[in-house]
């Protein structure tokens, strides 16, 4: 789990996955948005975990697995056959050209010579890019149907609509169109070899290392964008699809739809008597605290226990701002506002610091280490049961 200089001091960044997609640690799908807002977070979030109803990975059928073997096998044979082509005539063709006086027709698109046919690959320079051409690309068309696209799918389904999100093409097709652009220039033509092009080579050699100079400058010295930032791991689709999992506490079941319930009405029989306990002050908590329901419409107790964190932390924000109305409307964490408290708020006594204490514990381990247990997530409940009591028994002044 990534901590990122750029992100704000309670945000943390689990992992990247394609198209830039991220996966925080308080359960949210989103993409990063630079902007130059000092205070602001630059995280655009999407998609919250408990608004997913189900989940689904592809599973890649026999024939989907077969397309992809022979679309990969084509783009790897084209790839060395065209790296191989120009060096095929022998190292002396290869780096003067053609012997001149052994070719017919120079200067004309039609020469021929002598020496082409000493080749150990049997096709011409323009048979050999038409098929390296034809043949991946054709591949590549007719796997891109539902039936033979071998890319995995990852879908998810939420309250209002559908998430879907495809693999990353394979890097092999970048270093496939390298290759065509290798033999288009690495071509010996009569009287002219890659030595007549060594300025243009070593231009095209500076400027792939100028690349990643620039990149690793940028990474070295925090020049890049949040979202290429090195401290965050970087995932493909399937990582990612696991991360996700994992955040929703399912198992891996690939191929098949899992739909999700949230802890409120899976453990319902366990938090009869607590809900009870809280069901008339609904209103002044859904008012105070705008996530309140999300402790019990997640599907996770880690997520629970994170959102039972979060509301005592705007509650607390908002007895502090009665009690001390000019103070700075500075965002500050669940530590600070009990500091605060505890020097401004008569009414704080050591055993509401107690609960408040049990909540930053648990809700720490569940914010950072998605480590929070059933039994972690109904005492972090009990425990924001008793703040709450404690807050409404002994009103400040303002609420008096």
């Amino acid at each position: 789990m990534a901590k990122s200089s750029s992100l704000l001091e309670e945000e943390e960044v689990i992992c990247r996955g394609p198209e830039d997609l991220i996966l925080t640690s308080d359960g949210w799908i989103g993409q990063f948005s630079t902007h130059r807002y000092e205070g602001i977070t630059q995280i655009f979030r999407m998609l919250h975990v408990r608004d997913i109803t189900s989940i689904y990975f592809s599973k890649k059928t026999t024939l989907q697995k077969a397309f992809h073997l022979l679309l990969v096998s084509s783009l790897i044979v084209s790839t060395v056959l065209l790296f191989l082509y120009p060096i095929s005539f022998g190292t002396d063709v290869f780096l003067n050209g053609f012997d001149i006086d052994r070719c017919q027709n120079v200067g004309t698109e039609n020469w021929s010579c002598e020496q082409s046919s000493d080749n150990w690959i049997p096709f011409s320079g323009e048979s050999l890019i038409m098929l390296t051409l034809i043949f991946p690309i054709l591949l590549a068309i007719l796997s891109n149907s539902e039936i033979t696209d071998p890319r995995s799918v990852l879908i998810i389904q939420h309250k209002n609509g559908i998430m879907a999100q495809k693999q990353s093409g394979s890097g092999l097709w970048w270093i496939w169109g390298s290759s065509i652009a290798w033999i288009m220039f690495s071509s010996p033509s009569p009287g002219s070899g890659i030595t007549t092009h060594l300025d243009v080579f070593f231009v095209g050699v500076l400027a792939i290392l100028g690349y990643f100079i620039l990149q690793f400058v940028k990474i070295e010295f925090s020049l890049d964008s949040n979202s290429n930032s090195p401290e965050i791991n970087q995932v493909d689709l399937n990582s990612f699809h696991a991360e996700l999992l994992a955040a929703l506490e399912l198992p891996d079941e690939t191929g098949t739809t899992q739909q999700l319930v949230s802890v409120g009405n899976r453990l319902e029989s366990e938090l009869a008597e607590i809900r009870k306990r809280l069901d008339d002050q609904d209103a002044i908590l859904t008012q105070i605290i705008p996530i309140y329901t999300d402790i019990f419409d997640v599907p996770t107790p880690w997520l629970g226990t994170a959102a039972i964190r979060l509301s005592t932390e705007m509650l607390l924000k908002h007895r502090l701002s009665q009690l001390l109305p000019g103070a700075s409307k500075k965002h500050k964490s669940l530590r600070n506002y009990t500091d605060e408290l505890r020097k401004h708020d008569n009414d704080l006594d050591s055993e509401t610091l107690g609960s408040i204490e049990t909540i930053i514990s648990l809700g720490n381990q569940a914010a950072h280490g998605r480590g929070s247990s059933k039994e972690d997530y109904i005492s972090a409940l009990q425990k924001f049961v008793e703040v709450v009591e404690w807050h409404l028994e002994n009103p400040t002044n303002e609420q008096g």
